[in-house]
């Protein structure tokens, strides 16, 4: 279920080949910097205002899509300290086919680890 610094490390993440890393904050908070290849999407289309309740399996499965995603590849999500990366992984555990994680260290860890372009 979690993901450490240096599975993140590894992965090819520009060509996507194994796995997506999907980062669940804002706009602004991916724009100010994330791990090169992620894929942004704000962990508030996943939730259904105002019940603050996860959307229905379908309606996710069409927002993970329209950003690209593909369910059936492993999926890691992050954020900046790992606890909008749960919400994500929630949103995504029933409908993923591949193996979902949690990058616990996310951002927060990561920047501080490697060398940021």
């Amino acid at each position: 279920m979690i993901a450490n610094f240096g599975r993140i490390k590894e992965l090819d993440l520009e060509n996507c080949l194994s796995e997506q890393v999907i980062d669940s904050r804002d706009k602004g908070g991916f724009l100010s910097g994330h791990i090169k290849g992620s894929i942004n999407i704000p962990v508030s289309e996943l939730i259904d205002f105002p019940d603050i309740t996860l959307k229905p399996a379908d309606e996710r499965i069409a927002i993970f899509k329209s950003h690209g995603v593909d369910l059936d590849k492993d999926i890691v999500t992050c954020c900046q300290i790992g606890v909008t990366a749960c919400v994500a992984y929630s949103g995504l555990k029933d409908i993923a086919k591949g193996n979902v994680r949690v990058y616990d260290g996310s951002w927060a860890e990561f920047h501080n680890l490697v060398e940021v372009e």
